[in-house]
């Protein structure tokens, strides 16, 4: 039996929703989940040797844990493959960046964007990936075990809910700064020593926005309220093929 633990924030949903498709699918896994908020994931006091535990006891912040039935502490030696899943580098605050920019004046002149060059917009994408690797760096030891999956990008539905995503899509030559982007990601993430599991391609509908179908608002009901939330956020459809091709990957 391979042991593997998912360990996240809220994007971990995704793959708790999967975990029958999953073990349908893979029956010789042992699956465990590991949740915790973003203001509380990174948080050096969790771990201590390869074990990874909460700040403060769950009795203190039974909100604070998205499966209390579940896993309050792992030891990172106890599994075969430790998945970490909800790591974004930073996105938004790249697409938020890029999303208000002329980048070379490409834009129309009467579009009063401010003006940056493509070195400049270069070194933010990096600085601000870098960041995030030094960070993942820091609150996870170099363990044998553990891969990086980065978080999805938000559904391409998301533009109608987000005026910034909007202005992104608008963006000349965002195939070229999407580009960038992941090859920062890739650049820093081996820099620093982390295993990368990187957003597949397949699951794009265009650069920086995934298909629509993989988004959670699509697994909602139709009376159902949606957020924002509710296109940055993948469902179990999502979580599975990208749990097949991880395994295709590393355990075939």
């Amino acid at each position: 039996m391979t042991r593997i633990a998912f360990i996240g924030n809220s994007h971990l949903t995704a793959f708790k929703d999967a975990q029958s498709a999953i073990e349908g699918r893979f029956p010789d896994l042992s699956l465990s989940y590991f949740g915790l908020p973003n203001e509380v994931f990174f948080q050096s006091e969790h771990l201590k040797g390869t074990a990874l535990n909460l700040k403060m006891p769950v009795s203190e912040m039974p909100d604070q844990v998205i499966d209390p039935d579940g896993e309050h502490a792992l030891d990172l030696d106890a599994f075969d493959l430790v998945l970490l899943t909800s790591h974004s580098f930073y996105m938004m605050h790249v697409l938020t960046g890029l999303a208000g920019i002329n980048v070379l004046g490409l834009r129309p002149a009467n579009e009063r964007f401010p003006l940056v060059s493509l070195p400049c917009v270069t070194d933010m994408i990096t600085d601000i990936v870098q960041s995030y690797a030094l960070r993942l760096r820091q609150f996870f030891p170099r363990h044998a075990h553990l891969m990086t999956i980065q978080t999805a990008y938000p559904s391409i539905e998301a533009v109608d809910h987000s005026p910034v995503l909007a202005e992104l899509q608008r963006q000349p030559e965002l195939a070229h700064l999407f580009q960038l982007f992941n090859n920062a990601v890739q650049a820093q993430c081996h820099a620093e020593g982390v295993s990368l599991f990187p957003a597949p391609p397949d699951h794009l509908h265009s650069p920086f926005f995934s298909k629509p179908e993989y988004a959670r608002q699509r697994s909602k009901a139709a009376d159902v309220p949606t957020t924002l939330a509710d296109y940055t956020h993948m469902n179990a459809d999502y979580a599975a093929t990208l749990f097949a091709q991880i395994h295709a990957e590393l355990m075939a």
